[in-house]
């Protein structure tokens, strides 16, 4: 576990050696976007943040699934965001890395 360990130039390290990062919202899953690596996000009561988020902070195209911020209430739109990212090619091309995954206090886990 690498909570209050990790500085930014680390989680960009560790971004580029996964295969995706599943996360919320946060500086550290736009980092994600900035590196490159494909990511699955949550977060936002907004009804724009899917289009915030392609038009604004990923500038990249990166490849990203979004989830209702609510998944907790139905687990399953999350493993199926996280199986359709985990077949995009983008993610199935690399060899890297098991899944990244990012706690709410956005740091590295």
């Amino acid at each position: 576990m690498l909570m209050d360990q990790t500085s930014l130039s680390d989680l960009i390290a560790i971004y580029h050696l996964g295969a995706m990062v599943v996360g919320s919202s946060s500086g550290p899953m736009h980092l994600a976007a900035a590196t490159g690596t494909p990511h699955v996000v949550w977060g936002g009561g907004r009804k724009d943040i899917r289009t915030r988020y392609v038009d604004e902070w990923n500038p990249l195209k990166t490849p990203v699934e979004f989830v209702d911020p609510r998944f907790h209430t139905k687990p399953a739109k999350l493993l199926d965001a996280l199986d359709r990212m985990s077949a995009h090619p983008a993610v199935t091309s690399r060899d890297a890395a098991p899944v990244i995954l990012q706690s709410e206090r956005s740091q590295c886990l």
